[in-house]
């Protein structure tokens, strides 16, 4: 697209000021989708690819364009537009597993979220949020729920050692024990009667509990409940003598308030796990059920009869629903692959998930020809492998013969790219030869098909080996056509990690879960422990230095860490700087190899610029911090990727921004890019689809911002700030 800055005359500041004005007022009008690729200087920007576990989803009760989900660890996403685009709304969040989120009904620009850290309060919509956990420190909370004629009362669920129920009334600023009767102290979902707000249910791990007092005390209100395990209960809001309880095995229903149970699942599937519930607001006979493993089901008789409702869904985990009281035939799933939107009752649904990355990656691999062209292996979409061949701006599915979609480790052959291999939990190795557009199975040889790591000789490619889950080390001599063991000298059962010497590919590593590592110098003919410092750890993560073949690195689960620069000879910790023992994946910078990155667990990731000496947190922007995957362009040591679980795929460029609005940073400020920019302050669109109109990096685009872009795309983008 032409520049704005060619389209337009200066013709006095005057007359600048008035068509900007004009111009933003215009923009104001018109929606966009659209994302660009990975920018910033030193800040992590969300990606994709869209879709992922999603936990929750609600409707604002005043508008219903405006929703919310909880992603698992993904944090909170918003839409302003009927879920059509989706942003991330995580600005305060430091707890990013989101279970369950509340909205004040008098007041919609409160909101509450409950996540594995505690409480969290937005007063503005989401776009901020503050920690409100006074007397809830340490607590995983699990339900929230708000009393609808006292919005200050709040209740929550939590579990752990000194979980149960907890009340506010004081919206949250302070929250009391208030658990007498419970008998445990995992509380997973909460509801009150919307006649009585002193009446409340709660469903535990140990059953279901009524109190009839505003939770001053508690009594078992489990009779007729075979399973006592209850993950969510509903109530009819016409007449709330009428009660669902979803659990472990099965769905039940009460006639009575509680005083008794009994089964409602005719037509839902056998000891399906039911994990959400939805009560038409305007039709309390119409109820929807979603299990965590076999799909969603409808009933229109109360629960005397149910019929599948999975038409359109990629998922058969569904967690929670959303039902438009303003339309009732519009309903919103939160599945296991993202959001699903139904505009005739669940008919059929359509994916809206336009901007929730919430999917867990595990796996990056990035073409070495062309490193804008990346691959992501996932776990929880149903579509195993993605691709995106502009950097993260857009990505497609590219999963087409895949036959377990859950991928732990992806590589790629570097003399010709086309050709990649993905290693899945379930289904053995697969490879495809056309780019990732088709997959098939490459299995011959190998006796298990839990495929932790695979990885590519790069002296030729012909050569790959595979570290399996219960049966150690497999080689393949000619692109995965057939394997043999190597696993001579090689005492674990399993190869969680391995790593070629890319200057002497002879040289092997491999990592296991609890013994060490082993070395080998014969292309994995025979191997030998080599843990001088390093005994017994869990190793996850391994890289050697492509300019020193004696340097290697091993990350561990418990021990940070550890440096060898003899070979693996010995070992010495290498943690200094690291807040995390967790340690996952490994990536030196091939350009600057005295740069390294390590992915943690629980802390996101660290970067060490003196091969491990020290290290420094290296966050900002990153709202996932459980890094599974770490993959760096080979012609830089600054633009680099991170697979995280819950978060997507994030990314990283320590190139300085241009100026304000310069989105793709290439030296000047468009018209799409501007519109970008509004869509992003109009929460249309997330942050990260242009970071450089972030420019002081809150998180947030400013009318501000966007008039200081203007003014750079009239005046050839002199103004960085």
């Amino acid at each position: 697209m032409q520049c704005v800055r060619t389209t337009l005359r200066r013709t006095g500041a005057a007359a600048r000021t008035s068509r900007r004005l004009l111009w933003l007022a215009a923009l104001l009008l018109i929606p966009l989708g659209a994302r660009v690729a990975f920018a910033g200087p030193g800040f992590w920007t969300s990606g994709g690819p869209d879709g992922g576990t999603v936990l929750t989803v609600v409707t604002d009760p005043t508008n219903p364009q405006i929703l919310y989900v909880g992603a698992d660890n993904g944090g909170v996403f918003k839409s302003t537009n009927g879920g059509a685009n989706w942003g991330a709304a995580n600005t305060g969040l430091t707890s990013f597993v989101v279970r369950a989120i509340v909205i004040d009904p008098t007041k919609p620009q409160t909101l509450y979220v409950a996540t594995n850290g505690g409480v969290f309060k937005s007063t503005n919509g989401a776009a901020t949020w503050s920690a409100s956990n006074a007397g809830l420190t340490g607590l995983s909370v699990r339900a929230l729920v708000i009393d609808p004629s006292t919005p200050l009362t709040l209740y929550a669920g939590s579990s752990g050692s000194g979980g149960g129920v907890f009340k506010s009334t004081d919206g949250a600023g302070h929250w009391r024990q208030a658990s007498a009767g419970v008998t445990s102290n995992a509380v997973q979902t909460l509801v009150i009667d919307p006649m009585d707000s002193d009446i409340l249910y709660a469903g535990t791990a140990g059953g279901a509990f009524k109190s009839i007092d505003g939770a001053a005390s508690w009594d078992p209100a489990s009779h007729g409940l075979s399973d006592p395990n209850v993950l969510t209960l509903a109530i009819d809001p016409v007449s709330p003598h009428n009660l669902y309880a979803g659990t472990n095995s099965g769905l039940f229903r009460s006639v009575d308030s509680a005083a008794g149970w009994g089964p409602a699942g005719p037509g839902i599937t056998p000891g399906a796990s039911v994990a959400a519930l939805g009560v038409d607001p305007t039709n309390p006979q119409v109820i929807y059920v979603g299990t965590t493993a076999n799909g969603a089901f409808k009933s229109t008789h109360a629960g005397s009869g149910w019929d599948p409702i999975d038409s359109g869904l990629t998922s058969m985990a569904v967690r929670g629903f959303a039902l438009q009281t303003a339309s009732p035939a519009t309903v919103y799933a939160a599945t296991g692959s993202g959001v699903f939107k139904s505009i005739n009752g669940a008919a059929v649904w359509n994916a809206a998930s336009r901007g929730p990355a919430a999917s867990d990656v595990r796996a990056l691999a990035l073409d070495p020809q062309h490193p804008a062209t990346i691959y992501a292996g996932e776990h929880d979409t149903g579509v195993g492998v993605f691709r995106s061949s502009d950097a993260g701006a857009n990505w497609a599915a590219a999963g087409s013969g895949l036959t377990s979609t859950v991928i732990q480790s992806l590589a790629i052959n570097p003399d010709n790219p086309q050709t990649l291999y993905a290693a899945s939990a379930a289904g053995g190795i697969f490879k495809s030869t056309d780019g990732a557009t088709s997959w098939k199975p490459a299995n011959l040889g190998l006796t298990s098909n839990n495929i932790l790591v695979v990885v590519v000789d790069p002296g030729n490619p012909n050569n790959l080996y595979a570290g399996t889950a219960g049966v150690g080390i497999f080689k393949s001599t000619n692109g995965a056509t057939n394997w043999t063991a190597a696993n001579n000298g090689f005492t674990s059962t399993s190869a969680s990690a391995l790593a070629i010497d890319p200057l002497i590919p002879q040289i092997l590593y491999a990592g296991t879960d609890g013994g060490g590592v082993f070395k080998s110098t014969d292309a994995a003919a025979s191997w030998t422990p080599v843990n001088n410092g390093l005994t017994n750890r869990r190793i996850f993560g391994l890289s050697v230095d492509p300019m020193d073949g004696e340097t290697v690195y091993a990350g561990t689960f418990g021990g940070g860490v550890f440096r060898s620069t003899d070979g693996a000879g010995s070992w010495k910790a290498s943690s200094s700087g690291l807040t995390s023992t967790n340690v996952v994946p490994l990536v030196i910078a091939l350009a600057d190899s005295a740069t390294v990155y390590a992915g943690t667990f629980d802390r996101g990731v660290f970067k060490s610029t003196d091969r491990g000496a020290s290290w420094v947190p290296f966050n900002t922007g990153l709202s996932s911090t459980d890094v599974e995957a770490l993959a760096i362009d080979p012609t830089t040591a600054s633009n680099v990727y991170a697979g995280t679980n819950g978060g997507g795929v994030f990314g990283i460029s320590a190139a300085p921004v241009a100026c304000v609005g310069d989105c793709g940073g290439n030296g000047e400020v468009t018209v799409n890019e501007l519109l970008i920019m509004v869509n992003v302050a109009l929460e249309n669109s997330p942050v990260g689809d242009c970071p450089a109109g972030d420019s002081n990096h809150d998180g947030q685009i400013t009318i501000t911002e966007i008039l200081v872009a203007v003014n750079n795309a009239l005046t050839a983008c002199p103004l960085a700030g």
